[in-house]
């Protein structure tokens, strides 16, 4: 753990639900459907070509395992996102002390872990905030963890962050979000420069 004397650090992290459905969500049903309904062909309207839907599924997971672990769209937003995608960017990233700071991100590349046929996933996460610098002023290792099972692998998880930085002079900073996958040892880093105004 990090510590500052002068330094008062507010932090809260939500994080949305995620859909847990055998037939529901994005992701691959750890029973899956008989081999002959994996194998009934969608005909495109485009070139009216069969597409092995089964098949494309199975190529995204294994490019999904073998991904690392990073954060898509990770930005601040004027408000937490109420569903996976459905964010509104900041246009600015100029904060008055003690103003909440919300992240929005999509975590990607985490790995499944099948037990009992449900899977399990989730995240540890750490926060740090810099100086422009580099300087480490403060923050946290292992606040916080999330962890979730299902019956599917889950690929629509996002995440919600918020935080306020009271305690330190007007001027630029660093603040970053630091994911550990639970189930291996990729690792993911969103660093969000900000100013703090006079």
């Amino acid at each position: 753990m990090f510590r500052h004397s002068s330094l008062v650090i507010a932090f809260i992290l939500m994080l949305s639900n995620v859909a847990i459905a055998q037939t529901g969500g994005w992701g691959t049903p750890v029973n899956p459907a008989p081999k002959q309904a994996e194998r009934a062909p969608i005909v495109s309207e485009k070139d009216s070509k069969p597409i092995d839907l089964a098949q494309a599924e199975k190529a995204l997971e294994q490019a999904w395992d073998a991904s690392p672990l990073f954060a898509r769209n990770a930005m601040f937003v004027r408000e937490p996102a109420p569903m996976f995608g459905a964010f509104s960017a900041r246009a600015s990233n100029v904060f008055q002390a003690g103003e909440e700071m919300l992240t929005y991100a999509e975590p990607m590349g985490y790995l499944h872990r099948i037990n009992a046929n449900v899977v399990d996933f989730g995240l540890n996460i750490d926060f740090l905030l810099k100086s422009k610098a580099g300087q480490i002023i403060g923050g946290q290792e292992n606040f916080k963890s999330v962890s979730f099972v299902s019956n599917v692998r889950n690929r629509e998880l996002m995440l919600n962050l918020s935080m306020r930085v009271t305690g330190v002079p007007p001027g630029e900073y660093v603040l970053e979000w630091k994911l550990k996958d639970q189930n291996s040892n990729k690792v993911a880093v969103i660093a969000q420069p900000f100013l703090i105004s006079q």
